[in-house]
């Protein structure tokens, strides 16, 4: 589906019933061509059977609400984008995990050179005062 009409699934859930010149403004401003090929998206999306038109007045005017099929694409659509997100983050915690497994035994290997160096220089100083 379509970056646009996924748009306008989005914004007509949100704000329930709109004209087409409503939907078109939203989206468009004052780019009369672009409005136009609003227009012709809306009627595709009719067909497709995502909107429905409310009632009968003339096309700019009539107002357009989800169909059920609509409603029913959208919200698989934001499933689908939540498990991607949920992976994503998933990835993100085991890449962190693997990292520190890696940093761990490196920092634990110099702390303990430094610790075994600082007592070898400890006990040289002990023996030549003691």
């Amino acid at each position: 589906m379509s970056p646009e009409k996924l748009s306008i699934l989005k914004y007509l859930n949100i704000t329930g019933s709109q004209s087409a010149a409503e939907i078109a403004q939203h989206f468009c401003g004052q780019d009369l061509q672009a409005y136009m090929g609003w227009y012709d998206r809306l009627a595709d999306m009719k067909t497709e059977n995502l909107v429905r038109f409310k009632n009968d007045n003339s096309f700019p005017l009539c107002s357009i609400i989800l169909a059920p099929h609509g409603e029913d694409v959208l919200a698989e659509f934001e499933q689908r984008h939540e498990e991607k997100a949920k992976e994503e983050r998933q990835k993100q915690f085991e890449n962190k995990v693997s990292l520190a497994s890696v940093l761990v035994p490196v920092i634990t290997f110099v702390l303990g050179l430094v610790i075994e160096h600082i007592l070898g220089v400890m006990g040289t100083i002990f023996s030549l005062f003691g």
